[in-house]
């Protein structure tokens, strides 16, 4: 045996030999590279994509929201959020209804950008300063609506493709939502849409000025449960001069509840689906995946 072992060594002492050996080793390693790799890289991909768990530093309840914010963040399907921005945009006046079934609407012309200016930045300034001049608030998570609209000002509303709308919205509110218990701020929302017919009838009860109550708070009126109800007898101020009429004697609410539905294919699933190894940050996950599910799986 130490013969063998002897001879063994004397062979390995000689260089081609050595040379030869190495080669040979390098091959075996890559063999098992070559053959291990796509294994695990099939694993890797077969691994299911779970919803992201929200953690918060700061906890609380987040407060000042608009309703078409908590609409978000309660996860309602996305045609009840595109409603709600349309009727908000039309009720300050930034968008104009042309006809009312199907819904068309245009732009006004004082927050038109399109061939006026290039840069984005340029054209978010021109906007914010009609605004001003128009004494309405022109949020941040409207402007990419308002691109939209006026960059299809030739289209029925339901036969837009908001695809682009979506996660702009939702990381607006993510961030606005950062650092505060995303179930605690949820219940307050709730808590509001529950409380927010019997405050609207009280309050214009006492101040004599229901229309103008409603006007204010419609918006969190129509993500109640029974809002063709709370609404029956009500019309925004944007149908109130005549110029465009709801067909058929329908109430607000019902024409409002159509044009929901109508939505209903304005984004497709792909829009609201996150690819695995997104990079978008845990909360903005946690609402695209909930309004995808509340969307296209009720």
């Amino acid at each position: 045996m130490s013969g063998l072992l002897a001879a063994l060594d004397n062979l390995s002492s000689i260089p081609g030999v050595r040379i030869f050996a190495g080669v040979l080793f390098f091959v075996a390693l890559l063999y098992l590279v070559v053959r291990f790799v796509p294994y695990l890289r099939k694993r890797r991909a077969s691994v299911e994509y779970q919803p992201a768990v929200v953690s918060y530093e700061g906890g609380g309840i987040k407060r000042g929201l608009t309703a078409p914010e908590a609409a978000v963040v309660l996860g309602v399907p996305y045609n009840q959020i595109l409603a709600q921005v349309i009727f908000g945009l039309l009720n300050k006046g930034i968008l104009i209804q042309k006809q009312t079934a199907p819904l068309a609407v245009e732009v006004q012309v004082d927050f038109r950008t399109l061939g006026v200016v290039i840069s984005p930045e340029a054209r978010a300034d021109r906007r914010r300063m009609a605004a001003q001049n128009h004494n309405v608030v022109l949020q941040g998570f409207e402007e990419p609506f308002v691109e939209v609209f006026e960059a299809n000002s030739d289209k029925l509303v339901a036969d837009i493709d908001f695809a682009i709308t979506v996660k702009p919205l939702t990381r607006f509110v993510a961030r606005r939502i950062a650092g505060f218990d995303l179930e605690q701020t949820r219940n307050y929302y709730r808590l509001i849409i529950k409380r927010a017919p019997k405050e609207a009838r009280t309050e214009g009860v006492l101040v004599k000025e229901r229309e103008k109550v409603f006007d204010r708070n419609f918006q969190w009126l129509m993500l109640h449960e029974d809002f063709e109800h709370v609404l029956e007898d009500y019309v925004p101020p944007w149908l109130r001069n005549g110029q465009v009429n709801i067909a058929n004697g329908q109430t607000f609410a019902i024409w409002a509840l159509g044009v929901t539905e109508s939505l209903g294919n304005s984004v497709d699933v792909d829009a609201l689906k996150l690819r695995l190894g997104s990079n978008e940050d845990v909360v903005t996950a946690t609402l695209i995946n909930e309004i995808a599910r509340a969307t296209f799986f009720g």
